[in-house]
Parts: structure tokens; C-alpha cells; sequence
């Protein structure tokens, strides 16, 4: 979901002991299963023990923290879970301890039946953001109108729930981007397999999708066209030192001033 973050942290206390334990959740938008995760998840577990110091120099010991990677893809997670699996002669019991020693857990919907994912501990949104990720991707117009047919109930206690209008722009947004399927077939199925208000919103939600790649495709056909001044500006400045042109880059207040045009076209 581009609105919402794919890194999400949690901060839990246990009970009894009152401890804090971190609990980093990666939602693995990549289809591909990443070889070297364990190793990127010590780089983030490493970067938020590190704020943690910044933010609270007088901490004694650091919380323990839980990495949790979310990942769906038409493949089961295959890499290794075990950081010491990544590296070289860690198979030797003598030798393991000598390095970084965790492991993370992963949930993985590659092969994951509908039925599995309606049992998932979740709420509605997750349930829903669940199965977009899995069958929404690659489905074609029969498979789609089956998935919105299966979860058009969730869907609408989800639209009749607080911020559930924000949570179905999120999930049309997702759909939308990634599905093969025609956007006037797509909010057809939306209206009649959930409900004419789904429909609005996808219908909205896809109008602002055109609009702002609109906007997206003329700002960088601006910035292809300046760019080519600057190159041809560059190509011409041969009698001109880079500094005297480097100086020009930073000071100048118009366009003119920087190619050195002359307003009055002399």
C-alpha cells in the first residue's frame, strides 16, 4: 500500500516483568525472496538500537527486538532465517557463537488458500491488505471478480467502520496499480461484488491515479527538456571555465541569466 508505511515498529510490554521488547514488522512488497534479509534486518535492528541511544543516553540495557517479515510472492519464502546461515564456516558448533547470533520469523501467503487467510489473527484491513497482496497481482478479470466475491463482506463492514473510507482509497490505490485487469471492468466487478459506495471510491480513487500521473509525466518531460539545455549549454561552453559555469549554476536567478541569454534576442 503506497499510502501506508511497509516498515511498521511496535513497542509491547511483557507481563509481569514489565520489559520492553520492539517488534519491527517488513512487509515485503517484492515478489522475489530477498537471499541477504537476515543480513538487511540487522542493519535496521542495528539503526534502531542506535536512535534508541541517541534518544535515551541514560538506557542500561537495549530492548530486544523481534523482526517479523511479511512477504507474498508466487514462490515460499526459501532464504535462510538464521543470520550465522549467511556466514562462512558457521556450520562448525565452536564457531557459531563467535558471530551476531538471531533469527527472524516470517509469514509468507505463496500458497496460502483463501480459507488459511480468513483464519489469520487480523483485522479487517489486515485481512483485506492480506489478500490483495496475494490475488490481486497477475489475476485476470474471473480470478479478481472471485476474490472481491469472497471478501466483498469484509469489505463492507470495513467501509461502515471508522476510517473506512481511508482504508478503501489505500486498498483501491494497491488494486488499481497492480492488477491487469481493464479500470472500467475492475469498478464494475467493485459494484457488483461489494457495493455501489467501493465503487465510488475506486472510481474516485482512479480518477486522482490519472491526474497526478498526469502531472508526474509533464514535470518530467519538463526536467528531460531542461536537462538537454544543460547539456547543449555545457557542449557550447568551450572558451568558458567550469568554475566561471559552476558559479553561474549557483547564483543565477532565471533560466537567462544561466544560459546567458539575452532578452532581447541580440
Amino acid at each position: 500500500m503506497r499510502r501506508h508505511q511497509t516498515d511498521l515498529l511496535y513497542s509491547i510490554r511483557e507481563r509481569g516483568s514489565g520489559a520492553e521488547t520492539l517488534v519491527y514488522v517488513l512487509v515485503e512488497h517484492s515478489s522475489r525472496v530477498g537471499r541477504w534479509m537476515a543480513f538487511r534486518l540487522l542493519e535496521y535492528q542495528l539503526g534502531i538500537w542506535r536512535d534508541l541511544l541517541r534518544q535515551r543516553p541514560r538506557l542500561r540495557r537495549l530492548p530486544r527486538i523481534v523482526p517479523v517479515v511479511i512477504h507474498h510472492g508466487r514462490r515460499a519464502w526459501w532464504a535462510a532465517t538464521e543470520f550465522a546461515e549467511l556466514v562462512a564456516g558457521t556450520g562448525d558448533g565452536e564457531k557459531v557463537w563467535r558471530q551476531p547470533r538471531y533469527r527472524y520469523a516470517v509469514l509468507s501467503t505463496a500458497e496460502m488458500a483463501p480459507d488459511q487467510l480468513d483464519c489469520l489473527a487480523l483485522s479487517l484491513f489486515g485481512k483485506l491488505t492480506m489478500a490483495a497482496l496475494q490475488f490481486v497481482p497477475r489475476a485476470d478479470a474471473s480470478r479478481l471478480a472471485a476474490a472481491f466475491g469472497r471478501w466483498g463482506g469484509l469489505m463492507r463492514r470495513l467501509l461502515a467502520g471508522p476510517s473506512g473510507e481511508e482504508a478503501m482509497v489505500a486498498l483501491s490505490q494497491y488494486v488499481l496499480t497492480t492488477t491487469v485487469v481493464p479500470e472500467d471492468a475492475l469498478i464494475e466487478i467493485v459494484e457488483k461484488e461489494v457495493s455501489r459506495g467501493a465503487r465510488n471510491i475506486m472510481e474516485t480513487t482512479g480518477a486522482r491515479l490519472r491526474r497526478e500521473g498526469r502531472a508526474e509525466g509533464r514535470a518530467e518531460g519538463g526536467r528531460s527538456i531542461l536537462c538537454s539545455q544543460l547539456q547543449a549549454r555545457l557542449a557550447a561552453a568551450a572558451d568558458e571555465t567550469m568554475a566561471d559555469l559552476a558559479l553561474r549554476l549557483l547564483t543565477a536567478d532565471s533560466l537567462a541569466d544561466l544560459f546567458g541569454d539575452d532578452p532581447s534576442g541580440d
